[in-house]
Order: C-alpha cells, then sequence, then structure tokens
C-alpha cells in the first residue's frame, strides 16, 4: 500500500450496508452501519510505501505504553485504532 489520504471536511455520514451496496460499494454487509469519511488522497504523501508488519507494531507499542491492548481489532470492530502521523511515517519503507 502506498501512500495517504486526508479527511476533505469534519465529520461523517452514517449508511447502513445496504445504502452503500445501492451505490456500489464494495465489500459491505448488509444490516451493518457504516461511519463514511468525505476524503482525498494527498498527493504529498503519493510516494510513501509502508512496511504493515512495522505499521502493526507500533500501533501495538502505542497501546501498550496506554495501557490498553485491544483484542481482535479488524475490519468488523466498532473500535477504532489511532496512530499518530509522526509514529506513522517510521514505518515507511
Amino acid at each position: 500500500m502506498s501512500g495517504l489520504w486526508r479527511l476533505k471536511r469534519a465529520g461523517y455520514s452514517v449508511f447502513t450496508g445496504d445504502d452503500l451496496a445501492g451505490m456500489g460499494c464494495p465489500l459491505v454487509e448488509g444490516g451493518e452501519i457504516y461511519a463514511v469519511f468525505d476524503v482525498e488522497f494527498d498527493g504529498e504523501y503519493a510516494a510513501c510505501r509502508w512496511d504493515g508488519a512495522a505499521v502493526n507494531e507500533r500501533l501495538l507499542a502505542l497501546e501498550r505504553r496506554r495501557g490498553h491492548l485491544w483484542q481482535g481489532l479488524y475490519r468488523r470492530s466498532p473500535d477504532p485504532r489511532v496512530l499518530g502521523l509522526g509514529e506513522l511515517l517510521q514505518a515507511r519503507l
């Protein structure tokens, strides 16, 4: 994976999986609720490539420092994982 996306504006919209599927969005499940952010590709970071294992390790290290290690966080999790830009940039290839 390469590059970064940035928010175009603050806030988000809420859609059901059925709403999104009807708009042609792939990989959504009916009966689920989705928060959808308006984003755009950030050309400043277009050449950045990420080491997925290093990104994950930085997430885990941050969670350990905060004393809260999330379990089972992936696509179906209601809990977001957050990593600051400075930490993320340390995981560039």
